[in-house]
C-alpha cells in the first residue's frame, strides 16, 4: 500500500516539475520576446490630410515671376515595430506615411506618423541642410489643437487663388549649412498641399498651379 502511496506522490511531483518548468520556459519566453503594448494605425481622415497620390506636378512661382516646378515621387505607407526604450523588450507598432516632392536643387517632404505623439510633418530640404514644420499631437489637423509657433487661417488668398483652412508653422533648421534666403514659414492647405512658403528676406514662393495625374 505504501508503495501505492509513494509512486502517486512521485508522479504528482513529477507533474508539478513539468508544470513549473513550462512555466519557467513560457515566462522566459515572453520577458525574451517582449509583448505588445499598443498599436497605432492612420484612420482615412489622417491619410487625407496629403493631397497626393504621385507623380503630381506643382509650380510655385516667386517674387521675381520666376517659377520652381517640383515633382511627386511615389507616395509610402510604412508600418514599424518598435521598442520603448533602448533596453526595452516590450513593442508597439505605429504606421507612418509619406511623399517626396523634388526639383532640381530642393526636396520637399509630406509625412504623417500614427504614434503616442501623432504629427504631421513639411519638410524642406537640400542635400546638406533641412527646414522642418512639425505639426505635434495635431493629426488630423486641427484648428483647435495648434501649439508653440502654428497659425491657422479661415481662408487666405495666394497668387489670386482663395483657400480655405490654411495651416502654418515657422521652419526649424537642422544642418550647419543654411540655404539662403531661408525658408521662414510654410502655409498648408490639406485640399492643395503646400500653397506658401515664406523666406527669411520676406520674398515668397505662391503656389500657381497643380497638374493631377490622369
Amino acid at each position: 500500500m505504501q508503495n501505492v502511496v509513494d509512486q502517486a506522490q512521485d508522479n504528482m511531483n513529477t507533474k508539478i516539475k513539468i508544470l513549473f518548468l513550462f512555466f519557467a520556459i513560457s515566462l522566459i519566453t515572453a520577458c525574451n520576446g517582449g509583448k505588445l503594448i499598443e498599436e497605432y494605425y492612420l484612420s482615412d481622415e489622417m491619410l487625407k490630410q496629403i493631397p497626393f497620390n504621385g507623380f503630381e506636378s506643382i509650380t510655385f512661382i516667386n517674387n521675381d515671376n520666376n517659377k520652381v516646378v517640383f515633382t511627386c515621387g511615389i507616395r509610402y505607407n510604412e508600418i514599424h515595430k518598435v521598442t520603448e526604450c533602448v533596453n526595452c523588450k516590450d513593442y508597439y507598432y505605429f504606421e507612418n506615411n509619406y511623399i517626396k516632392i523634388n526639383s532640381d536643387t530642393i526636396n520637399i517632404g509630406l509625412s504623417m506618423e500614427a504614434s503616442p505623439d501623432s504629427r504631421f510633418t513639411i519638410q524642406f530640404s537640400n542635400s546638406e541642410t533641412s527646414y522642418t514644420c512639425d505639426f505635434w499631437n495635431n493629426l488630423p489637423l486641427d484648428k483647435n489643437n495648434l501649439s508653440n509657433t502654428e497659425f491657422y487661417f479661415d481662408s487666405l488668398t495666394v497668387n489670386n487663388t482663395k483657400y480655405v483652412d490654411v495651416f502654418g508653422d515657422i521652419f526649424y533648421q537642422s544642418g550647419s549649412s543654411p540655404i539662403y534666403p531661408q525658408p521662414d514659414s510654410c502655409y498648408y492647405s490639406t485640399d492643395n498641399g503646400i500653397i506658401r512658403i515664406r523666406f527669411s528676406d520676406n520674398s515668397y514662393w505662391n503656389l500657381e498651379e497643380i497638374e493631377w495625374p490622369d
